[in-house]
């Protein structure tokens, strides 16, 4: 019974870590047309889609570069940076973040 409830209290705690590491992933530079929309970026076709709706990289025509910064509270320690770049072919559209 002792190990069953070990490992029940660590599976749990394994799985709480894996969902908190999910979350905190999430929080990322999102650029100002989304920041300025209310962080909704889900309608973007531009090269704006490369931070928060890569299906709309399908509706890119031409070679594209993203910059974006982020300061946090205003701390420096907070800061993200996200650089990217978008090359359309025949056969589809690559981007890399």
């Amino acid at each position: 019974m002792a190990a069953y409830i070990w490992r029940m209290k660590t599976t749990l705690t394994f799985l709480v870590m894996l969902f908190l590491a999910q979350v905190q992933a999430q929080v990322f530079t999102q650029g100002a047309k989304s920041a300025a929309m209310g962080h909704v970026g889900v309608m973007f076709k531009d090269e704006q889609s490369l931070l928060s709706n890569q299906a709309g990289l399908g509706a890119m025509k031409n070679f594209a570069v993203l910059a974006a910064t982020q300061r946090r509270f205003m701390l420096s320690e907070l800061d993200a940076v996200a650089v990217g770049g978008i090359v359309p072919t025949r056969s589809g559209t690559f981007a890399l973040l």
